[in-house]
C-alpha cells in the first residue's frame, strides 16, 4: 500500500510554487532584490518538497525544482 500524501503538505508545496513561478518571472528584470527573490522561494520549494514520498505527482514537483534551480544558477 502506498503512503498518501497529507493535503497540507500539498498545500505548502502548491503555495511555495507559486511563489517560485513569481520569483522566476521577477528575476528576469536585472535586479539584485529579484535573484533574492528567486534564491528564497527555491530554498522554500525545496524544502517543501523534501517532505513529500514518491510518486508520479511528487516526481513533477521535483522536476520543477531542478529546473527552478538551474534557472537561479544562470540568473545569479
Amino acid at each position: 500500500m502506498k503512503n498518501e500524501p497529507k493535503f497540507e503538505m500539498f498545500r505548502r508545496t502548491f503555495s511555495s510554487r507559486i511563489s517560485l513561478a513569481a520569483a522566476i518571472k521577477n528575476a528576469l528584470t536585472p535586479s539584485p532584490q529579484a535573484v533574492d527573490q528567486l534564491r528564497e522561494a527555491w530554498s522554500t520549494f525545496e524544502q517543501a518538497i523534501a517532505a513529500l514520498a514518491k510518486g508520479d505527482v511528487e516526481d513533477q514537483y521535483r522536476a520543477y525544482g531542478v529546473a527552478s534551480g538551474l534557472f537561479l544558477s544562470l540568473a545569479e
